[in-house]
């Protein structure tokens, strides 16, 4: 398995990007009621369309797509309409203790004095991508504990840096097909789903 980073020259024309939940749900058998069941495993997923490309510059476009199909490969991507924080916190943050598999928080040190974070800024850590879920100011030392929407997946390190610059979480391309529509002179714009894994 090889890690790629996503080339910079390979900006998306369009990204959505959603969540998908990993649990159970049915209803009561004697009631109708719904019961849920929920399980540590949200992941973050993304619809990439890529714009028409000139045809010299295809080969970029297939090389990516074409090592990532049937998810042996993953590619480092991030939240391509937020790359960088709405709110203030910049610095070198890292973490200032481990979090465990299921924390709600991210415990960091390091950022700007008495910088912001808001609801919905982006951050990675620990090979996974993070979602602030509602705005908060560090402290004079630039340490708070941020809220997160997706729960940790996997344990992290105390130490850990902690990034707010395009903060990439690793995703799989899960289809086993990839292709690429080729027109006179150059290629249609390539659309495919990404899906986070760690």
């Amino acid at each position: 398995m090889a890690v790629f980073d996503w080339p910079a020259a390979l900006t998306p024309a369009r990204c959505a990007i959603g969540s998908q939940g990993s649990g159970e749900q049915f209803r009561g058998a004697y009631n109708g009621n719904l019961q849920v069941v929920d399980f540590v495993g949200e992941r973050w997923v993304m619809s990439v369309t890529l714009p028409q490309a000139r045809r010299v510059n295809a080969g970029r476009v297939e090389a990516l797509f074409f090592q990532l199909r049937g998810g042996v490969h993953r590619v480092r991507a991030w939240h391509f309409g937020r790359p960088f924080p709405i709110g203030t916190m910049r610095g070198s943050p890292t973490l200032s203790a481990s979090v465990s598999r299921g924390a709600t928080a991210l415990p960091i040190t390091g950022g700007t004095a008495n910088s912001t974070l808001r609801a919905g800024d982006m951050l990675g850590c620990g090979g996974q991508m993070f979602m602030v879920a509602s705005d908060l100011q560090l402290n004079g030392a630039g340490a708070g504990s941020v809220p997160v929407v997706h729960r940790v997946r996997a344990s992290i390190a105390s130490g850990s840096e902690v990034r707010w610059d395009r903060p990439a979480g690793e995703f799989v391309l899960p289809s086993w097909l990839a292709t690429v529509m080729h027109a006179p002179g150059m290629i249609d714009g390539a659309a495919f789903d990404l899906e986070e894994v760690w």
